[in-house]
This record gives structure tokens, C-alpha cells and sequence, in this order.
């Protein structure tokens, strides 16, 4: 094996590192999945609204959980074939997932800050706002109506930006609040969609700096790894060449 030119503990890391990697590929994918088909997040984080931004950290992290399972096939074929170039290559892989993690977990941490912190304008309601394109739902196309009363129905919401964004509201069920004799609408859904956004991007926040703090050590390991083999290959053609030589002048 390539890894017989390191010492026994930096093969135990190595191994370990390539457990942790899938380990940690398949926890990605899996969370990744469970925001892409949660109820809640699918409801209020509509296309139809402008909000398709909300799943780009969940893109990255999914390829940067793909191509961790693919390197992870890239290590343990390069270590028991002792080729250094794949080694290189799953170098570089390594390098890729961590540039996609942190920038997911950097995406999903801007995001946030921008709800959670502008009073006045941040990326939820500039998307609202443009979905509605200055006009009341009832004149928008029907599948932003439908995506709308959806999540009246889901959330207690009426509207986006404000109950009136009907012309009015009264008349649907799913948005005036039927506990009261007289017309109260509930209040807008983009407080709903705020809570979304903050909550549920900690998560993907939390997982890509975490998956990328992981795959930095590990490519820190395995730089320190090949330049080992490297070091140990030529040791050995040195000594090759000595014992050629000396077989030479005998």
C-alpha cells in the first residue's frame, strides 16, 4: 500500500479522516434532503414568491456531499494501488469541497443576517415584492395564487406583504381569520417566511461550516500524506541506485 511509507499513526488518521468523510457526505446529503421536502420550507419557500435563492446554500452543500463520496472512492483506490497522482487528485477534491461548503455555509449566514437584521428591505421582502410586481394576487398569474393559499392555509397568513395584497381578503377562508364574527384578516405570511428563512438556514449555516472545517483538515492530512510517499519514493530509488552501483563495482 501507499500509506507503508508513513508511520502507523498517520495511517490510523487517514483511515479515520475517510470514515469521517463519508460519514459526514451521507449526514450532508441527508440534511440537504430533508430541507429540500420539509413541509414548512417547500410551502413558504416558493419559487412562484422569489424565494428560490433559499435553496442555493442546499445546492452546494448537495455537490459538495457528491463529490466527498466520489473522493472518498479517489482515496482508498489511491492508497492500495500507491498512485500519488490520485492522491493529488483527491487533493483537489478536498480543496473543491471545502470552497462549496464554506460558501454554503457563508451564503446561509448572510441570508439570515439580512432578515434578521434590515428593517426596512432584505432579500424576503425585495422577492415579495417583485412576485407581486405592483399588482393585487387576484390579478397575478393562478399558480402564484394557488402557491399563495397554500401557505394561508399552512402558516394562519393572509397575503405577502400585507392582507391587502388581495382585493379582498374577507372572501377567502384560508386567509380571514373564521375564529371571529367580523372580517380579520391574519396577519401577512412574510413573517412566517422570516421565521423560515432564520431557522431553517442556521441549519445549513451550522452543516457547511462544519463539513468544510472537516474537509480543510483532511486535505491538510493528506497533503502532509502524499509529500510522505513522495519522500519515500525517492529514498528508495536512492537506494536502488546505491545497490546498482555497488553490484556494478563487484
Amino acid at each position: 500500500m501507499a500509506t507503508e511509507g508513513i508511520g502507523g499513526v498517520t495511517k490510523t488518521a487517514f483511515q479515520v479522516f475517510l470514515f469521517l468523510l463519508w460519514l459526514s457526505s451521507l449526514g450532508v446529503l441527508g440534511v440537504c434532503i430533508w430541507l429540500m421536502v420539509d413541509d414548512i420550507v417547500s410551502t413558504g419557500m416558493r419559487a412562484e414568491f422569489g424565494l428560490g435563492w433559499f435553496y442555493t446554500p442546499v445546492h452546494l452543500l448537495i455537490a459538495s456531499a457528491v463529490f466527498g463520496m466520489i473522493g472518498g472512492v479517489l482515496a482508498i483506490i489511491g492508497t492500495m494501488k500507491g498512485n500519488r497522482l490520485l492522491l493529488l487528485i483527491f487533493c483537489s477534491v478536498l480543496f473543491l469541497i471545502t470552497i462549496l461548503s464554506f460558501t454554503a455555509g457563508g451564503l446561509s449566514y448572510h441570508y439570515r443576517d439580512e432578515v434578521r437584521l434590515i428593517e426596512f428591505s432584505d432579500y424576503v421582502d425585495d422577492s415579495l415584492i417583485g412576485a407581486l410586481a405592483g399588482d393585487k394576487l387576484d390579478n397575478r398569474p393562478v399558480e402564484l395564487q394557488a402557491a399563495v393559499k397554500r401557505a394561508q392555509e399552512r402558516f394562519l397568513c393572509c397575503g405577502l406583504t400585507f392582507a391587502d395584497n388581495w382585493i379582498d381578503p374577507c372572501l377567502d377562508e384560508t386567509c380571514r381569520n373564521t375564529n371571529l364574527n367580523y372580517c380579520t384578516p391574519y396577519p401577512p405570511c412574510r413573517l412566517k417566511l422570516y421565521d423560515i428563512v432564520i431557522q431553517y438556514l442556521l441549519y445549513s449555516s451550522a452543516v457547511g461550516f462544519a463539513h468544510g472545517g472537516l474537509q480543510f483538515l483532511g486535505l491538510l492530512l493528506v497533503l502532509y500524506i502524499v509529500r510522505r510517499l513522495g519522500g519515500s519514493k525517492k529514498k528508495e530509488k536512492r537506494k536502488q541506485a546505491a545497490e546498482m552501483e555497488k553490484m556494478q563495482a563487484s
